[in-house]
C-alpha cells in the first residue's frame, strides 16, 4: 500500500481482525490508542472495538486475517484485479472513504460499521 493509505474508522461485529506489518511503517488506531507499527509489529483489533491504520512509509505490506474467517470477503467484493505486479500510481487525490451505498452494504453484508473517515495525513514527509 502507498503512503497515506487508510481505511475508514470501523468496527466489526462478527470477527476480530489481526494485522502483521511485513514491510514499512504504519500507525494503528485501536479504540483510543494510537500505535506506531514498524515492520514486525503485530496488532490485534478485537470485534466491537473501532480500529483503522495509516501507512507512514513510502509503501508498506500488511498481512491481515479475521477470526473467525469471513470478513476477508469484503476485500474481494471491493477490489479489482491488479493490472501489473506493481503498486498503481498514486492518484494525488486524498481518500474520501466509502460512499453511502458502500457503507450500507458493509453493514448489511459484512457486519462492519463505518464510524469515521480515513486517518488524516501523516506528519512524516
Amino acid at each position: 500500500m502507498p503512503r497515506g493509505s487508510s481505511p475508514p474508522l470501523h468496527v466489526h461485529e462478527r470477527e476480530d481482525e489481526a494485522f502483521y506489518v511485513l514491510d514499512g511503517e504504519m500507525t494503528f488506531r485501536v479504540g483510543d490508542d494510537h500505535l506506531p507499527a514498524p515492520a514486525g509489529t503485530f496488532v490485534w483489533g478485537p470485534r466491537d472495538v473501532a480500529h483503522q491504520y495509516r501507512v507512514e512509509s513510502s509503501v508498506a505490506r500488511l498481512l491481515t486475517w479475521f477470526v473467525p474467517a469471513g470478513g476477508e470477503e469484503l476485500f474481494f467484493h471491493m477490489s479489482r484485479p491488479a493490472e501489473a505486479r506493481t503498486l498503481p500510481p498514486a492518484s494525488g487525490e486524498p481518500s474520501t472513504g466509502p460512499t453511502a451505498e458502500q457503507v450500507a452494504m458493509f453493514e448489511q453484508r459484512y457486519g462492519q460499521r463505518v464510524l469515521g473517515p480515513p486517518m488524516g495525513p501523516s506528519a512524516t514527509p
